[in-house]
């Protein structure tokens, strides 16, 4: 019910909100669990001035927890569910907590979660979030709602041996780095499945952005997701061909020192809600997340069943690029725009269930084929559908061949093969 300091192991619940004007609660063990209960823990205005700058006309940031633990140095320090405020006053800051591992021998894990925390909304920065002062610290921040503007979420003179940080929102946090440069070893971080909305452009020196999966055919990284407030963030405008819920290019952030890369950004939000196991992936030979739709690199055969993707479109000078020989199979267009200047783009030999299609994902405009023909049917029927013909000149046929296609929405300039029948509606000639 009021500040105190906590020198037990054990479990504390906070019994109703705080508002408090100097350091609220000093734990002193490893081993607590303290539970905020829904309650608010904020920090009042105060007029406690910076003496180590005693000119500057600011007043000096108090934690909101200090955390000192001098016993059970082994044994985890949980922080959740709640809200922890602070708010501006007179052109200072405040400072959520600060950890202080006592002299370098606190080798335990200080965990926050569930918590909404609200930081220095209005003003100048001079504290981190999380201001670590001690080595071997291993910070996890889990499944968390931080708003701050200016300011790093971790900072402080000493660097930690392990940060994770998984399934919180960033928002806001308005150019500034997600932390100082005192995580120096890229193996002892893990950031991922999380939100970054109008937030972190630069990052530091050894960043390491992604979760790293072992899978049989190599590894993969779980990345974040990447927004902002008006919907155009990378996550949102990325293309997703193969359908994994994951952007196909990696989002590479200008660092004042390095680049520092997200490898696997997220394409689906709804991955962000799920546990690693949760997410399903299979990774090809050139180590990429194949979802639904297998990726069309190249010309080849396809002959087996399954929904496919044309990756990368140009000019080709190779008949019958795509020669589909079994039953069962859509190939999306995703935008692309097609020309094959030796002979037809599509082949499709003795099957009847084949749809080449523009599926418009990412709001894309329809695909285009520029064929001599475009498709080349041998004893097949083909459905299509937000498909542009254009053919290379006027005598090229957009479908030739023997077979039946239906056509919907479909946009065609040239004409068709005798021997093939044509059912077309919503289409344009």
């Amino acid at each position: 019910t009021q500040c105190q300091d906590i020198v037990n192991s054990g479990v504390f619940n906070l019994q109703n909100d705080l508002t408090i004007s100097s350091t609220c609660f000093n734990i002193k063990t490893g081993g607590v669990t303290f539970n905020l209960n829904g309650h608010t823990l904020k920090m009042a205005e105060h007029q406690h001035k910076d003496y180590n700058y005693p000119w500057r006309n600011r007043n000096y940031p108090y934690p909101l927890f200090m955390i000192n633990p001098l016993s059970n140095i082994a044994q985890p320090i949980i922080i959740e569910n709640g809200v922890l405020e602070t708010t501006h006053w007179g052109g200072g800051s405040e400072v959520y907590p600060d950890y202080n591992a006592g002299n370098d021998i606190y080798s335990g894990e200080i965990i926050f979660r569930n918590i909404t925390i609200l930081y220095n909304k209005n003003g100048v920065v001079t504290e981190p979030i999380f201001n670590i002062r001690g080595d071997d610290v291993d910070l996890i921040l889990q499944n968390n709602h931080i708003t701050t503007q200016n300011q790093n979420i971790i900072g402080g003179d000493h660097n930690l041996s392990q940060f994770i940080a998984e399934h919180n929102y960033f928002n806001e946090l308005s150019n500034t780095p997600l932390f100082n440069n005192i995580i120096t070893d890229s193996t002892s971080q893990s950031i991922y499945l999380n939100v970054f909305n109008d937030s972190i452009t630069t990052m530091p020196q050894g960043t390491y952005l992604g979760y790293h999966v072992q899978g049989s055919n190599g590894g993969w990284n779980i990345g974040n997701y990447w927004t902002n407030h008006n919907n155009n963030g990378y996550s949102n405008t990325c293309d997703d061909k193969t359908g994994n819920g994951f952007c196909d290019k990696p989002l590479t952030m200008y660092s004042p020192v390095e680049n520092v890369t997200d490898w696997q950004p997220i394409k689906d939000i709804s991955l962000i809600s799920k546990n690693i196991s949760e997410i399903p992936y299979n990774v090809n030979g050139n180590g990429m997340v194949v979802g639904p739709y297998t990726p069309l690199y190249n010309c080849g055969v396809i002959n087996q069943s399954g929904k496919y993707v044309v990756w990368g479109g140009g000019v080709l000078n190779t008949p019958d690029c795509y020669t589909i020989t079994t039953n069962n199979v859509l190939v999306d267009l995703d935008g692309e725009i097609i020309t094959d200047t030796a002979g037809s783009i599509f082949k499709v030999v003795n099957a009847t269930n084949v749809s080449i299609v523009d599926l418009q994902r990412n709001n894309k405009p329809m695909g285009v084929l520029n064929g001599y023909p475009s498709i080349l049917l041998n004893n097949s029927r083909v459905y299509v559908k937000n498909i542009q013909f254009n053919g290379l000149n006027d005598t090229a046929k957009s479908v030739a061949g023997t077979g039946e296609v239906v056509l919907d929405k479909a946009v065609v300039h040239t004409g068709f093969g005798q021997s093939v029948m044509v059912r077309a509606f919503n289409s344009y000639f």
